[in-house]
């Protein structure tokens, strides 16, 4: 009995051992087989050079017209008629709207007899006094003053002034050139109901208010370039340059920065969305094209082609562009750097360089 259990033991021993040198076979026809399909990998590659970089910086912002006006009736009053509406271009001078002014001429009517008949009544005083009408110049100032008080002129030459502003003030008129935005007010109303008018827009020169980080900040400076690309229209491009950096980090960490584009075609409308790009040139740096820079282990690092080998290489990385960046440390000037299948690389995969 003891026997024929031995010999089951030693037949499972034997089994067991068959099986696992049979998984080490498929084991090193696995490695076999990985190695006979990682063969010469073809890549891409550039020169590192040493030229003048654009940098870029890429953010978003929202545009405002550098000029607007909140115009206001100055008077109460029935509005009697709206000149424009929303979207109307206007010239400086223009008339916009104004108030019911029959009541307004009748003042100023009454305003401009009663002055001439004080006017008529001081001529009567200078003549009194001993002295000409032609000759009211050579009259003493305060003498004069005290005549134009008797006579009452003073009262009804402030009386007619004011007639004479108010019929002017019935009117809004544009006070330079512009489109008309936010109109509140309708005809039949009184103007009193109404807080504003409307809104005047000066929008042939916009402004474009952005945000950047602060660790951001001295990669920008006033007069550097700027592109904008409304939200609404990617293919529409409007340059124009920074005009103002905001000395002061929020509470987010972000810096305020504005900037002037020309909008003489009025494409861009206040408060629209715009992506931003900052262009500033950085002379003499150490270029490689940005697909040659890829991370691992939590660094940057590009692979160099040196033997028909790709060598694994540090790299401290700067400014970067939309196809460029910077290298301020890890290669020279003529390395040979691969831009192409140098995702799955590792040092000294063997490669073959093609056009």
């Amino acid at each position: 009995m003891k026997k024929n259990i031995l010999i089951y033991i030693m037949l499972t021993l034997f089994i067991m051992s068959c099986k696992s040198e049979k998984k080490e076979e498929n084991k090193f026809a696995k490695l076999k087989s990985t190695k006979s399909i990682n063969r010469v990998i073809e890549v891409k590659s550039a020169k590192v050079e040493r030229k003048d970089f654009n940098m870029e910086l890429l953010t978003n912002g929202k545009a405002s017209v550098a000029k607007s006006a909140v115009l206001k009736f100055a008077l109460k009053g029935e509005i009697d008629r709206v000149y424009v509406k929303n979207g109307d271009r206007v010239k400086k001078g223009d008339l916009l709207a104004k108030i019911n002014t029959d009541d307004l001429s009748q003042e100023f009517e009454r305003a401009s007899l009663d002055l001439k008949d004080k006017y008529l009544a001081l001529g009567n005083e200078i003549i009194s006094r001993g002295y000409k009408l032609k000759d009211s110049a050579s009259i003493p100032k305060k003498l004069f003053d005290i005549m134009k008080l008797k006579s009452g002129y003073s009262k009804a030459f402030l009386a007619y002034n004011n007639a004479k502003t108010n019929l002017k003030k019935s009117k809004i008129i544009a006070p330079f050139d512009g489109v008309v935005s936010d109109i509140k007010a309708k005809p039949y109303n009184n103007s009193s109901e109404y807080s504003e008018f409307c809104v005047l827009l000066d929008d042939k020169s916009i402004e474009i208010s952005f945000n950047i980080l602060e660790t951001e900040i001295l990669k920008v400076k006033i007069n550097d370039n700027i592109e904008a690309f409304p939200f609404a229209n990617k293919n529409a491009k409007f340059l124009g340059k920074i005009t103002e950096i905001n000395p002061r980090v929020d509470d987010k960490g972000m810096v305020r920065i504005k900037a002037k584009i020309d909008n003489c075609d009025g494409k861009i409308i206040d408060g629209m969305n715009m992506n931003v790009l900052v262009r500033r040139l950085l002379k003499d740096k150490m270029v490689v094209p940005k697909s040659a820079i890829i991370k691992r282990q939590n660094s940057d690092i590009l692979f160099v082609v040196s033997n028909g080998e790709a060598i694994w290489k540090y790299v401290k990385v700067g400014e970067e562009n939309s196809d460029e960046v910077v290298i301020n440390e890890g290669v020279n000037i003529g390395d040979e750097v691969i831009i192409s299948n140098n995702i799955a690389l590792a040092h000294q995969t063997k490669i073959k360089v093609i056009e």
